[in-house]
């Protein structure tokens, strides 16, 4: 099947878009989902004919940050040109061209078979790193942070090979068999250990962008490798609703849920039909070569993929296909009254009921982390040290320690970062204050304790009213859309 056959299947399926989706996609596993998570450490690799489900890798020799000061920006670029139909079919079409060239490189029938295949890695690697650097803006691209982190890059995909010794056997076993399962595991063990490299020493906002770029192309490559097993066995339509589904799940992994729809996936599969048609005929062309030269008939049989859901202690599923490090949800409550920033803490250390909330200056004590779990209206705040303690109102108006407390109310404080006022759930206009110290005066903030007080001016707040609440581990500020505050948890 040469390329101008797979145009004229997947253009049927395109117009037969609900029909495919009905008979191929109904058990489908949804790809949308969170990835903000930090993804280092731990990732789930997809079963491929074997029964090992996850894979832990540590690499302590790049245990360095690199675009500390850019990460940020540069998710925030990416993140915004992936809602474009365009710059989404882009990257994957890049991606396609530089795993096309690899595997020109892994195929090469001259030179020496291990150069080649070192060759190919690193093509890969600054192929891929290309089609992420094109979305950027030349202030930042320019930076010798940047550079560093492109360094990282590439110099991380050479020394895969090293890592993990399997590469190169699967690539070889590929050259002598012409077997497309091989060459895929190969392409997609690169990018797993690539993947746990990159997001290790950059910012968990860059790391998660990072791995929706992998993860996506992992899907791509899968839906590839399957559908050319199917168009082997002479099952043409299977191998079309294969690819497409690769492509699509791959589409799913970069565009963001809400603008996800049938238009998007035939705009990305018009981009890449021609160059998953090059490189489709390219691996047929070579699989075909390889069998002509043997004295026997080969039998094709389509890879196991199961996305499996079971992580090792200390890490829990993203949803898609990761294996990510579960965040601290551990928070302080820093006082915005002036330049000092006290933070929240119980009275005397304790975990007596009763207890008032006061401030001073060690965040580090355990009486100076806070944990908030969403409910119906906000979120209940409990002490890590007097953890069956909620924050509520005593009887005589200060905010302290209870078995029973309110659901709290987190609304931002515009132009702050991190910082929220704090709206009693059981008294509607009532809110955390910081007030008086303990002799009732105000000339000082440390020691002062807090009350619950009325708010007539929301939209401005006085800054007693004002609560900056920080992740104990990351410095992330709180997240009042998710169930525990942290920006991008997955966690139940």
């Amino acid at each position: 099947m040469m390329a101008g056959s797979i145009h004229w299947m997947l253009a049927f399926v395109l117009t037969s878009v609900d029909h495919i989706m009905v008979i191929g996609f109904a058990q489908e596993e949804s790809l949308s989902g969170t990835t903000a998570n930090h993804p280092s450490r731990a990732l789930m690799r997809r079963s491929i004919g074997s029964n090992d489900v996850l894979v832990q890798y540590q690499d302590a020799s790049t245990e360095i940050a690199v675009l500390e000061s850019q990460s940020a920006r540069i998710a925030a670029y990416i993140g915004n040109e992936f809602q474009d139909p365009q710059a989404v079919s882009a990257a994957l079409n890049s991606a396609t061209l530089a795993v096309f060239e690899a595997v020109n490189l892994f195929t090469s029938l001259t030179g020496d078979p291990a150069t080649n295949i070192a060759q190919g890695i690193y093509t890969l690697g600054v192929k891929l790193f290309e089609a992420v650097k094109v979305f950027l803006p030349s202030n930042i691209t320019s930076t010798s942070e940047f550079a560093t982190f492109e360094h990282v890059w590439t110099s991380t995909f050479n020394r895969s090979l090293e890592v993990t010794p399997t590469i190169t056997a699967n690539i070889i076993a590929y050259q002598e068999t012409g077997q497309t399962s091989l060459l895929i595991q190969a392409l997609e063990s690169i990018l797993i250990e690539v993947n746990i490299v990159i997001t290790a020493v950059v910012s968990p906002e860059l790391g998660a962008k990072v791995q929706q770029y992998f993860g996506a192309i992992i899907d791509l490559l899968g839906g590839i490798g399957d559908g050319l097993d199917a168009m082997q066995d002479g099952d043409i339509p299977l191998c079309v609703e294969l690819m497409y589904g690769g492509l699509r799940s791959a589409t799913d992994d970069l565009v963001p849920a809400h603008i996800q729809n049938d238009t998007i996936y035939v705009a990305v599969t018009a981009v890449l039909d021609a160059t998953l048609g090059q490189l489709s005929t390219h691996v047929l062309e070579f699989k075909k070569h390889i069998e002509e030269s043997k004295t026997c008939w080969k039998t094709s049989k389509q890879r196991s993929e199961v996305r499996p859901q079971q992580c090792q202690a200390e890490y829990a599923w993203d949803g898609t296909q990761w294996c990510v490090p579960l965040r601290n949800t551990e928070f302080t409550i820093q006082s915005m009254a002036n330049e000092n920033w006290y933070y929240v803490k119980v009275e005397d250390d304790s975990d007596k009921e009763g207890k008032r909330l006061q401030v001073s200056d060690k965040p580090k004590e355990d009486t100076s982390k806070w944990k908030f779990a969403k409910g119906v209206t906000g979120y209940t705040i409990t002490n890590v040290r007097a953890s069956s303690m909620y924050v509520g109102k005593t009887s005589n108006g200060y905010a302290g320690i209870m078995r029973h407390g309110p659901e709290w109310k987190a609304t931002p404080v515009t132009g702050q970062h991190a910082v929220f006022i704090l709206e009693n759930g059981w008294e509607s206009g009532q809110y955390l204050k910081l007030g008086n110290d303990r002799s009732g005066r105000r000339r000082s903030q440390k020691g002062r304790f807090l009350n619950v007080a009325a708010l007539t001016n929301v939209a401005d707040p006085p800054g007693e009213f004002r609560w900056k609440i920080l992740n104990v581990k990351d410095q992330t500020a709180f997240d009042p859309t998710t169930q525990n505050g942290v920006a991008g948890s997955t966690e139940p």
